[in-house]
């Protein structure tokens, strides 16, 4: 049954999953929980077609969606504001 559904939306449940769990064992709100649980999920889903550029194995979007759920997206959106400050 599991074989059937694509790894990028694999890697975005894992990624949403992770994210949920993360942040309510920190004691976040709930509000907070569900917010970044789905912009993790989408984020790893978006990042699906860069490992197929890369020519990486479809298996590696369970990797970046658990990397994503780890993390978090704070981390990414820091990262991605100082690119774009120093590319001003």
């Amino acid at each position: 049954m599991l074989e059937q559904v694509p790894d990028s939306i694999k890697g975005a449940v894992l990624a949403t999953l992770i994210t949920f769990i993360r942040l309510k064992l920190d004691g976040h709100k709930f509000i907070r929980i569900l917010a970044e649980g789905l912009l993790a999920g989408l984020l790893a889903y978006c990042c699906s077609p860069v490992v197929e550029y890369f020519g990486l194995d479809s298996n590696m979007n369970l990797f970046v969606g658990g990397m994503i759920g780890h993390l978090g997206t704070n981390i990414f959106r820091e990262v991605f504001l100082v690119y774009m400050r120093r590319r001003k």
